[in-house]
């Protein structure tokens, strides 16, 4: 576990190290790449935790910054791949040794490399998005989708709800804020 960020043209040699087996292309009109970056510089510095900041939460908050519309709220109550799955669009997968789509893999026009930082993430200002900023009008409206979101399939909603509860008492008993 732990933060990870590449820089690169093909993202699926990464991926495939890191034993991914599918992905989503999704549409970005317009995309803010300026504002994404800064949002990964903050996560960097965010220490990982099971719940409300693990791979689910952090590619939310990265692909909401960029501008993807229509996201799954990342539920507590949901599993990374339960999350991936509500994600709008076909999942195509990630061949393990060969290519991953029939297309060849075209540098986005949107992503040139002038929208790419020089450099480490340390020397990108770090930007807290204001649904992850507490008491925001944008963290109250996360707040409660996440809170509606359905249980998983397979699992009853009294138990999740009785998780949420006991991870909220532990998270005010350690002064921990939460949805931060």
């Amino acid at each position: 576990m732990g933060f990870w960020s590449v820089r690169t043209d093909n993202p699926f040699v990464p991926m495939r190290q890191r034993a991914y087996t599918e992905y989503k292309l999704l549409a970005i009109e317009p995309a803010e790449p300026g504002f994404a970056w800064q949002v990964v510089a903050w996560l960097s510095h965010q220490p990982y935790e099971v719940f409300y900041h693990n791979c689910m939460n952090a590619t939310y908050d990265v692909l909401r910054a960029f501008g993807v519309a229509h996201l799954p709220a990342p539920a507590h109550h949901w599993e990374p791949n339960h999350w991936f799955d509500h994600v709008p669009g076909p999942a195509i997968a990630l061949e393990p040794g060969g290519a991953a789509a029939s297309a060849p893999v075209r540098p986005s026009p949107v992503l040139s490399r002038k929208h790419l930082p020089i450099g480490d993430l340390d020397s990108i200002q770090p930007a807290t998005p204001p649904w992850r900023t507490a008491n925001t009008r944008e963290w109250r409206a996360l707040q409660q989708a996440m809170a509606a979101a359905p249980p998983m399939p397979g699992r009853a909603a009294k138990p999740a709800r009785r998780a949420g509860v006991m991870v909220a008492a532990l998270r005010r008993l350690l002064g921990i804020q939460p949805g931060v």
